[in-house]
């Protein structure tokens, strides 16, 4: 089997893009699937992480904190923005797409006894690799909610909640503190619990899970552990201070006033998991995220003249966060942002926002049968009073945005991982 092709098998299996099929509750098949395969994800110690927003983020800084402590580190995370191996990494490199077309090929007979869904398999095939690789630690992403998502097989060291706010609420709730049940599904005894999350009635469930399990619970938001923080281009610096260390001016390498709570919960994550780490390595882990860790799509500048920045935000709380990361770069700057998303998303809340940064629109449709259709989405945002151009594509629309008569302007990318990924990796095309 090619790498191309063991590719396709996966794709072919049921997906949450495609069908909410894919979403079964349940661990039995996950569990029966990894015995199969001797428990790979008992082999290595692991931070596990869930939440709304932040949570890619905060992985990837716990996992970027061990590769520079000098520990061999796997970081799972989902969806992949760039090619499908980017999902499981260590020390921030892909698998490679050989070992993956092996690996699919080895276990495709199980797979077609145990007819997993996509994130199931990818999820076994992630762990299998760790093990192969014979990791020191590996840092685990939720994919959706936590109780019943597939990765909430293993037994962590420590674990961590970032904010919740309203997404997939078809699977996971219609209320705050019912997806907050979901999220609080990862927390179990042995684990440390660490949590950023605000809302009182998501507090209260976490609280209640954290009292059940018996766990070593620490509430991170506005305790003053964040001080002196100033926001740069390229990051920010903070003192920061968790519950073993005091950090004064510590860098940290991903934009957004928003990053300063992630490293926060990474920082007390990452202590655990990596006991050893000197504050020297964690300086270093912090200042060199993408490159250690591989995240790519936060509030991400791939272009200073034209500016253009993307970020993976699929939600309004996600939103949110971006635009204000533009106003930081360029408060005086006309807002442009080529957009697209999915159906389940909350869509009025999103037109709002860009409403009030008086934005223009470049609309761009998804590939996936959950996304809206550009002609369909631009109506909406239409009818919100939004000036909205229709693209066949984002390229189209960076191009558009690249022959305004106007230089004071800006473009944000954003709406989904498929409208970053649509980009590619190669910064040449916005210089030409």
């Amino acid at each position: 089997m090619t790498p191309e092709a063991a590719y396709q098998y996966l794709l072919d299996l049921p997906r949450f893009e495609k069908t909410t099929e894919a979403y079964k509750p349940g661990l039995d098949k996950i569990r029966r699937i990894l015995h199969a395969m001797g428990d790979p994800h008992l082999r290595y110690p692991i931070a596990h992480i869930a939440g709304t927003n932040g949570k890619g983020s905060v992985s990837s800084m716990i996992a970027a904190i061990g590769t520079a402590s000098g520990k061999r580190t796997g970081l799972y995370t989902s969806p992949h923005l760039f090619h499908f191996t980017e999902r499981f990494r260590v020390d921030g490199q892909p698998a490679p797409p050989d070992w993956m077309a092996r690996a699919v090929t080895y276990w495709s007979p199980l797979f077609e006894v145990e007819k997993p869904s996509f994130f199931e398999a990818t999820t076994a095939l992630a762990f299998g690799f760790f093990a192969e690789m014979e990791v020191e630690a590996a840092v685990i992403e939720t994919g959706l909610g936590g109780r019943l998502d597939a990765t909430n097989v293993i037994q962590p060291l420590v674990t961590a909640i970032t904010q919740i706010g309203w997404d997939h609420t078809e699977q996971l709730g219609k209320t705050l503190a019912e997806i907050a049940a979901e999220k609080a599904g990862i927390i179990k005894h042995g684990a440390s619990l660490f949590t950023m999350a605000s809302q009182p009635e998501v507090l209260k469930v976490i609280r209640a899970k954290a009292k059940h399990e018996n766990v070593c619970f620490h509430e991170l938001f506005s305790n003053g552990a964040i001080q002196n923080s100033r926001l740069l281009s390229n990051g920010f610096i903070a003192d920061i201070q968790t519950p073993n260390h005091a950090y004064k001016r510590l860098l940290v390498s991903l934009n957004g006033a928003h990053q300063r709570e992630n490293a926060h919960l990474a920082l007390c994550c990452a202590e655990i998991l990596f006991p050893e780490a000197s504050e020297a390595t964690i300086r270093i882990g912090l200042a060199n995220i993408s490159s250690l860790s591989g995240l790519r799509g936060r509030c991400e500048i791939r272009s200073q003249q034209p500016l253009v920045v993307t970020d993976v935000a699929h939600n309004a709380e996600g939103l949110e966060v971006a635009l204000r990361f533009m106003r930081f770069l360029g408060p005086e700057k006309t807002l442009y942002v080529v957009f697209g998303c999915m159906k389940d998303k909350e869509l009025s809340n999103m037109a709002r926002m860009f409403v009030r940064e008086k934005a223009h629109i470049y609309v761009v449709g998804l590939s996936s049968p959950r996304g809206y259709e550009a002609h369909e989405l631009a109506t909406i945002l239409t009818r919100e009073g939004l000036p909205v151009t229709i693209c066949g594509s984002v390229v189209e629309a960076i191009r558009l945005f690249k022959d305004l008569p106007e230089e004071n302007s800006s473009v944000l990318v954003t709406g989904s991982h498929q409208v970053v990924a649509e980009l590619g990796i190669n910064d040449d095309f916005f210089s030409d």
